[in-house]
């Protein structure tokens, strides 16, 4: 997880002086989506599909936030599901 977050701090580092590099956009939102900071990692992809619509690798990993969202959502339902049964 460590290194997850040292990964996203050097991407930021380079988006301040180049906001629309797609490599460190693509790293730090792939850094994101490790720690779970899915809100965060969506706003780093979609801004590199702004600048890059055409690159597959983004694509790809706006799937698996996609996806991660889902299953999170999922779990959330869960828990309150579980939560108000209790209290039943």
């Amino acid at each position: 997880m460590g290194e997850h977050q040292e990964a996203s701090k050097l991407c930021s580092k380079v988006i301040e002086y180049e906001p629309c590099n797609v490599k460190a956009l693509f790293r730090r939102a792939q850094a994101y989506l490790r720690i779970n900071e899915l809100e965060k990692a969506e706003i780093d992809i979609r801004k590199a599909l702004e600048v890059d619509p055409n690159n597959r690798d983004v694509k790809v990993m706006y799937k698996e936030l996609k996806n991660k969202q889902k299953q999170y959502a999922q779990h959330e339902v869960e828990i309150f599901s579980t939560m108000l049964s209790r209290l039943a």
